[in-house]
């Protein structure tokens, strides 16, 4: 049959029809065959995706199907598998497809399914979607391969932990397989174990599983052990149990450590001066390990040097924690010198001063017992030392105490005070003389020179001012007594010769020795009143009456002086 494209149009002409063919002969029919006849649109887009679950431990395909039309209403898929080795293939299902009315007659439509998980290889899968026979290939979401896990599950959990502890540990493996398998503790149901706060009923096995596939396919047991941390009970030196310890040179010293723990600790002494190095140490054998065992660590040091005093430290640690304890070791001794090159040092001397190191060995700390200016040819039995010029100052450190460290200061010094000193540092053990020469550097002689020549010019001119103002201060005074009217020394003797003469003469002025009368405001009658009396403030700096008189009644007397002396006085 033919169907002419025109009529093909009209979708209404074929539904619920059949395709019949019948033979007949004379009229009656001897035989016939039909089938359903389907109208169809094959879909124009088609996609479909496939994995496999790791959470329902499956295989999920899905399709969705695009603008599809079927007049018998035939909508539907087949899930075909594909072995990738052996290219066997193996239809899964065949699903219905749910649809959804699309634009005019034509429906969009999906189709799911889900099989079990396919034995270890790698896969693929196509569809067939009806109507039109339409085959289309799913495309993978993760990986299409089937792997069972391999390897051992490990855990990072403390073997011991002690009560009120805290547990925060996980489960591991290499390999999860495929699709990856998941990691439990039996009592958290994850890879995760956590125990915030141990207490006694928490000690005991867990275990962790690998689940795959719905089957436990390894697992690993965790036992957890009630422990404590690692402790020093006991560190003594000489079986002294005291902070610090004082000992002789050349006497035997024993350092010993006791420590305990479960598990049972490792232990070892250091000088705290050089940490990384251990003088000695203990570590638990294999087999006591995780045995509640004491353990002891000691040191012996036979003719114990002074160089040797410092800080000594046990540690000891565990799983659990650890612990120390600190010891001091004081070793007595004279001072000596570190390091001897068999001449003086030389303290050059710039800008008047200088330092030396000098380091020593000596406990207790030494200081200068006495001091001394040998000369220049290192052969004087020693003059005293110009007074604040050498100084010495030792110090050491907590970590070495007989280490010391001096330095010696010159200050104060000039080209006259070059040579060589010595000084000698004392303890309670003895005494370390120590001599060095101290140079002056030449540009401190030069500025000594200049310093000395600009002191001269400068003293020079100080005793010059001085003379001046002295005589300034002078010529001011005999201004200012003249000019206040008084008498010198000079002029009493001519005062003298002047009252004898006016009583040989018996000429004295009368008008110039009368009395001022002055007026008082506040009174009835004039007085008589000696002649400053009369003066106010406002007559200061102004010229007196008395000093008029004055003037009149010297001048008189001397013309009467003149007139009386004979030719031989004159």
């Amino acid at each position: 049959m033919v169907i002419n494209p025109v009529a093909g149009g009209d979708a209404s002409l074929y539904q619920d029809s059949w395709l019949l063919c019948q033979a007949t002969r004379s009229g009656t029919t001897v035989g016939k065959a039909g089938c359903r006849f389907d109208y169809i649109h094959a879909s124009e887009d088609t996609s479909c995706t496939v994995q496999f679950r790791n959470d329902t431990w499956s295989v999920y395909g899905q399709c969705n199907i695009q603008k599809a039309y079927s007049v018998q209403n035939r909508y539907r898929c087949e899930w075909i598998q594909t072995k990738e080795v052996t290219r066997e293939e193996k239809l899964l299902a065949n699903v219905s497809m749910s649809t959804v009315s699309s634009v005019g007659i034509y429906v969009n439509g999906s189709c799911n399914f889900t099989s079990y998980l396919p034995p270890n290889g790698q896969y693929t899968y196509y569809v067939t979607v009806v109507p039109g026979e339409v085959q289309v290939t799913a495309s993978f979401i993760g990986s299409n391969v089937i792997r069972r896990p391999s390897g051992t599950p490990y855990h990072n959990c403390p073997q011991y932990v002690q009560e009120g502890g805290a547990i925060n540990c996980k489960c591991f493996i290499s390999d999860l397989g495929s699709p990856p398998g998941k990691l439990q503790w039996n009592t958290t149901l994850s890879s995760e174990l956590r125990l915030p706060n141990v207490q006694q009923f928490d000690y005991g096995t867990y275990t962790c599983q690998l689940l795959w596939n719905n089957t436990v396919v390894q697992s690993v047991e965790y036992v957890l052990k009630k422990g404590y941390s690692a402790k020093v009970p006991i560190f003594n030196i000489n079986s002294f149990d005291s902070k610090t310890v004082n000992v002789d040179e050349k006497s035997h010293v024993e350092m010993r450590c006791y420590s305990d723990g479960k598990p049972t600790p490792s232990s070892r002494l250091i000088n705290a001066a050089e940490p990384s190095q251990s003088l000695n140490h203990s570590q638990p054998a294999d087999d006591d390990v995780d045995e509640e065992r004491s353990g002891e660590v000691s040191l012996s040091i036979h003719q114990v040097q002074c160089q040797v005093s410092g800080v000594y430290r046990c540690e000891v640690n565990n799983s659990i924690g650890q612990d120390s304890q600190s010891r001091t070791l004081l070793v007595s001794c004279a001072p000596r010198r570190t390091n001897i090159d068999g001449n003086p040092p030389t303290v050059n001397v710039r800008n008047g001063s200088g330092v030396l190191t000098v380091n020593m060995t000596a406990y207790p700390t030494p200081q200068i017992k006495t001091s001394g200016y040998l000369g220049t040819n290192n052969s004087s039995d020693g003059l005293q030392v110009k007074e604040n010029s050498v100084y010495a100052s030792c110090s050491t450190t907590l970590l070495a105490p007989a280490s010391v460290t001096c330095n010696v200061i010159v200050i104060n010094m000039t080209h006259n005070d070059e040579g060589f000193y010595k000084i000698v540092f004392s303890n309670s053990l003895g005494d370390l003389p120590f001599t060095f020469f101290v140079k002056v550097s030449e540009n401190d002689q030069q500025a000594w020179a200049t310093t000395k020549t600009d002191e001269n010019i400068a003293g020079i001119v100080v005793l010059a001012v001085m003379l001046s103002v002295v005589v300034v201060l002078i010529l001011v005074t005999v201004i200012w007594v003249w000019r206040r009217g008084w008498t010198l020394p000079c002029a009493d003797r001519a005062n003298q010769r002047n009252t004898q003469q006016n009583q040989r003469s018996g000429v004295i002025s009368e008008q110039s020795l009368t009395p001022v009368t002055t007026e008082t405001s506040g009174t009835t009658d004039g007085r008589v009143t000696p002649l400053y009396d009369a003066l106010q403030m406002k007559d200061v700096g102004m010229r007196s009456h008395y000093e008029g008189i004055l003037r009149q009644q010297n001048v008189s007397e001397i013309s009467s002086y003149e007139g009386t002396m004979e030719p031989s006085e004159k």
